[in-house]
């Protein structure tokens, strides 16, 4: 099987494991008879809906661009919230009722514990920093992953003090915990504080990349505008599928030699400041043999002018 198709299969099986774990929680919600408040307040529909909506994201960008981490932050953040949505709803519905040993309940307080900080703690704020190209804003923004990184793990092991956690009407206590809990408050605080500012910066570094235009200010402008081929009429255009401008962000071999297939394209790139008539132009003849489009541009520019009137001479 080739490399392609390998992680294909491996984003369809986490994006089947995700709605495995939703699926359990929608079921024993309904047949455990919880009511609409204990979902929510044990965090089984925020979960779950969070769950849902990174699994969809991510398994389109891991489908069609593999090397692009985004889509993989997207499913492990995923496979997170839906683990603790499961967890939590089966210990609100059912917990001791079913006969559940010390043991498993415990162990499913535990993947509650850790599942949702994970996700939204350490995989949201790095996949923001890499939105969308999989790279980050400039080289000036490189140390903001380690530090996203390094605030996320405080941030998760937070959760996890000793003691026991209400889930309905009983309480269960986590089996992962952390020794020494107590004694490594403030380590818990500047975590629980850096995560906003880490979550602030990763927006702030979104709007940089857009006000940019891009990743490294080069964007492959014909790649994105070849669209326009059938208007055009012309040979020298290059066909390009609508998945390749919006997955082909900086990987594999352009046509021209810059990066992705289809050369750096970046959906911040500042198309809006280009005039409508001007982008069938960018299209370079390099591309592919045949006649080069110059007089196609400048036809598309300005509209043709008409020829002058002819006196007539008796």
């Amino acid at each position: 099987m080739p490399p392609r198709w390998r992680t294909r299969v491996l984003a369809a099986g986490l994006l089947a494991l995700v709605a495995a774990e939703l699926a359990i929680a929608a079921l024993t919600a309904l047949t455990s008879g919880i009511s609409w408040a204990a979902a929510v307040g044990s965090f089984t529909v925020t979960n779950g809906a969070m769950g849902l909506g990174f699994a969809v994201c991510g398994v389109l960008l891991a489908w069609h661009r593999q090397g692009n981490p985004v889509g993989w932050l997207f499913l492990a953040a995923a496979l997170a919230d839906a683990m603790s949505a499961a967890a939590a709803v089966q210990l609100t519905g059912f917990g001791a009722e079913r006969g559940w040993g010390p043991g498993v309940l415990s162990l499913l307080a535990s993947l509650f514990t850790f599942g949702w900080p994970l996700a939204i703690g350490l995989c949201l704020p790095v996949a923001l920093l890499l939105f969308p190209s999989g790279r980050p804003a400039s080289t000036r923004w490189r140390w903001l992953i380690w530090a996203a990184v390094a605030e996320g793990m405080p941030f998760t092991l937070s959760f996890a003090a000793p003691g026991t956690t209400a889930f309905g009407r009983q309480q269960v206590a986590p089996d992962l915990t952390v020794p020494s809990y107590h004694h490594l408050a403030p380590l818990w605080t500047a975590g629980n504080l850096g995560f906003p500012v880490i979550l602030a910066l990763a927006i702030v570094s979104l709007a940089v990349r857009y006000r940019r235009g891009g990743d490294a200010g080069e964007v492959d402008r014909g790649a994105a505008f070849d669209f326009d081929r059938r208007r055009i009429g012309h040979p020298n255009v290059r066909r390009v599928r609508p998945m390749d401008v919006l997955d082909g962000f900086g990987h594999g071999k352009a046509p021209g030699g810059r990066g992705g297939r289809h050369g750096n394209i970046d959906p911040c790139a500042k198309f809006r400041r280009v005039p409508v008539y001007t982008l069938p132009c960018w299209s370079s003849s390099s591309h592919s043999a045949g006649p080069s489009m110059p007089s196609i541009c400048r036809g598309l520019r300005r509209p043709p002018a008409s020829p002058p009137a002819r006196s007539s001479t008796s």
